[in-house]
């Protein structure tokens, strides 16, 4: 669920209605927030009221409320952005998909005039990631001009467009009328939490230039084995890393695991306690299982040429 609490207290409270809520987003006063759940874009009121619906959204990626009741978000992972009013109705693009350069438009963010907006475009085809970059467009689609070459998604507040280089939060001073960088870069934040699987970070800002990020760089865990019988904790190989859908074996002898992101498939030799690297693509391979013999493992990539997300089985 939501959560909204003051900054001057140290009290939250839960608003109803917001189960499963991701990636929400506030209105210009404040007074309300939109936010994607349960395949659609939604709007709450904070201080009462129950959500409702604004339109279809099955994997959003982003959203920002402008003046004039206008909201622009990402509805899916692979589309433009659309503009929508914050009372509902039919979103309509306002950006275009080159997919020459980009598969995806998202994170957007609506400038102060109320006119133009900053968004990150990016491409799932990671050998191609050279083209991922924000750019500033207009609501008219008048404008549309490449502002910065970066990997992640951005913000603006108090004259500066704030951007990820690798772990570090960077600071420049930037024209929201013109859409134009000046003087140098610097840095506000180090180790701030990123998800290169998303193009997402965690931070945020306000209009009066307070920032709010989560530290620690790029997660990681161990993988561990627990005793259920003593409660005894047993490591599986050395390293920390961000592991994602561990799945045993049916004969119990290894396990299979994706590790970083984007993500390559190990192999665990339980016995040995060793690891073996399965996939080596610059793809993002995920989510692998096991053939009933224990001989194949099945997994999603998106390394073909026509860009979808495919099955995969290998020995």
């Amino acid at each position: 669920m939501i959560w909204v609490r003051s900054l001057s207290g140290l009290v939250a409270h839960a608003l109803s209605g917001t189960e499963a809520a991701r990636n929400p987003f506030w209105s210009p006063d404040g007074g309300s927030l939109g936010f994607f759940a349960e395949g659609q874009l939604k709007r709450v009121d904070i201080d009462a009221g129950s959500p409702i619906k604004l339109c279809n959204a099955p994997s959003g990626r982003g959203g920002t409320w402008g003046p004039g009741d206008v909201i622009l978000f990402t509805p899916d992972f692979r589309t433009p952005v659309f503009r929508i009013s914050s009372a509902g109705g039919t979103p309509t693009p306002v950006t275009t998909l080159d997919p020459s350069l980009h598969t995806t438009h998202r994170w957007s963010w609506m400038l102060p005039d109320g006119k133009h907006f900053l968004y990150l475009a990016a491409n799932h085809d990671l050998s191609r990631a050279e083209h991922n970059a924000v750019y500033f467009a207009s609501l008219d689609g008048s404008t549309n001009k490449l502002v910065t070459r970066t990997g992640a998604r951005i913000a603006f507040a108090s004259g500066y467009l704030l951007s990820l280089r690798g772990s570090t939060l960077m600071a420049q001073p930037f024209d929201p009328d013109s859409g134009e960088l000046s003087g140098h870069p610097l840095a506000i934040a180090d180790e701030v939490q990123t998800d290169s699987g998303s193009w997402s970070a965690a931070f945020s800002v306000s209009d009066t230039g307070i920032l709010a990020y989560h530290g620690g760089g790029a997660p990681g865990t161990k993988l561990t084995w627990l005793d259920r019988g003593t409660g005894e904790h047993f490591p599986i190989g050395e390293e920390r890393a961000l592991f994602n859908t561990p799945r045993l074996s049916p004969d119990g002898k290894r396990l299979t695991v994706t590790i970083g992101n984007p993500g390559d498939i190990w192999i665990y030799e339980l016995e040995r306690n060793v690891g073996t690297r399965l996939t080596r693509d610059p793809a993002y391979e995920w989510s692998p299982i096991w053939s009933p013999d224990s001989q194949r493992i099945a997994y999603g990539a998106n390394f073909s040429a026509d860009n979808l997300n495919h099955i995969y089985v290998m020995p």
